[in-house]
């Protein structure tokens, strides 16, 4: 890399965000696709505290 390092990590980072964003994602099995994306981000509210 002929940039600074910390420059660079962000441009490779975003690079990799961006290839992820174009992947589909398929949930598990009987779950529906709203629920497993929750769970998979860790945004669920269901009360149990995050333990």
């Amino acid at each position: 890399m002929a940039v600074p390092t910390r420059y660079g990590m962000e441009r490779i980072e975003g690079f990799g965000r961006f290839v992820a964003a174009k992947l589909p994602y398929k949930p598990r099995p009987g779950m529906d696709e709203e629920t497993a994306m929750q769970e998979a981000t860790g945004d669920r509210q269901d009360g149990d505290g995050g333990n």
